[in-house]
């Protein structure tokens, strides 16, 4: 073949490769561990900075020009096809990366039961709704995350109380009641008040 790509193909992945190995070692040495867990808040938190990032260009045409003189680029065609974007995420795979993250949230919110702290619960719920909203915004292919994670947590019965009382999923499910309770409302007045959010929403689950 004479398709280039091919050698982009390598070269983007020993880019990738050796980025994360660095940031890893980096992290370790920080951090003086390096586990799943400290992996997945330093993803989640950079998702969530992205998808409010996102919101904030959108709304803000200063902010927007900022990160314009960064990445022009690639941002050109975002304002052509008039889609929401981030620092340098946007589009499928950005949404491929936000449902990755969702997993990562489902898994540690499923195998930490019992170790996580409750302030550790709340930003996970938080930051999973975020991303799911918002990163659908960006790119619907956050969705698929959301569905896989809602499977895996079936599988793993994360809600599941059986004949027991189960102390630490009784908590967990109190919590995402909560956060659901209040985030519901507020995204349907926002939907039903908010022009721009109306078209946003309308786009990410239509």
């Amino acid at each position: 073949t004479d398709d280039m790509s091919y050698v982009t193909y390598i070269v983007s992945f020993a880019i990738w490769t050796f980025g994360a190995h660095g940031l890893c070692s980096f992290l370790r040495l920080h951090h003086g561990r390096l586990d799943l867990k400290l992996i997945t808040d330093y993803l989640m938190w950079v998702s969530v900075f992205q998808c409010v990032i996102a919101q904030v260009i959108d709304n803000s045409p200063a902010v927007q020009m900022f990160v314009d003189s960064i990445c022009l680029g690639n941002n050109t065609h975002m304002h052509e096809i008039n889609r929401l974007y981030g620092f340098g995420a946007a589009l499928d795979p950005a949404g491929v990366r936000f449902s990755i993250v969702e997993l990562l949230i489902a898994h540690q919110l499923i195998k930490g039961a019992g170790r996580l702290k409750t302030s550790d619960i709340w930003y996970y719920y938080i930051s999973f709704l975020v991303i799911l909203v918002l990163g659908c915004m960006i790119s619907r292919t956050t969705t698929l995350g959301a569905i896989l994670s809602i499977a895996y947590a079936g599988r793993n019965k994360l809600f599941h109380l059986g004949n027991s009382l189960n102390l630490n999923r009784l908590k967990s499910t109190g919590i995402l009641v909560v956060i659901l309770g209040i985030s519901i409302p507020i995204i349907v007045h926002l939907y039903n008040t908010d022009s721009n959010a109306h078209q946003q929403l309308r786009f990410a689950f239509e």
